[in-house]
């Protein structure tokens, strides 16, 4: 499966370090929305954390194309043609997520599983 990045000249595919700091930013989002609903509600589970890092994701992405990480480092998610993704391939990309050997094969390779199966890629702007 090739991606190949067709982005326009004043963007440019995402580079390793910009995608580890978008994780890093989200899992610490994450984490702080799941400390408010456990301060409020006294309730935490694995089920609940992995349904908040669902919608957190799955939201963000359809609504706007980021999440606070990608703010922060003015990535965005973009379809196959730099457009738009579709509501479906944000869900499988929000889905791929949860599958442990998505963050190896990100490491090992040039993208993650969810963005192979998803035929979504992260662009910067310059």
């Amino acid at each position: 499966m090739s991606l190949r990045c067709r982005t326009k000249p004043f963007m440019q595919r995402a580079e390793k370090p910009y995608r580890a700091i978008n994780y890093l930013i989200d899992v610490f989002v994450i984490s702080l929305i799941m400390a408010f609903i456990t301060w409020v509600d006294g309730y935490h589970s694995k089920f609940l954390s992995w349904f908040v890092f669902f919608l957190y994701y799955l939201l963000f992405e359809i609504t706007t194309q980021r999440t606070f990480g990608k703010m922060i480092t003015k990535t965005y998610v973009v379809g196959p043609r730099d457009e738009k993704p579709s509501v479906r391939a944000i869900i499988l990309r929000t889905v791929c997520r949860f599958f442990y050997l998505d963050l190896i094969s990100f490491l090992l390779g040039t993208y993650g599983i969810h963005d192979g199966y998803s035929k979504t890629r992260v662009i910067r702007k310059k």
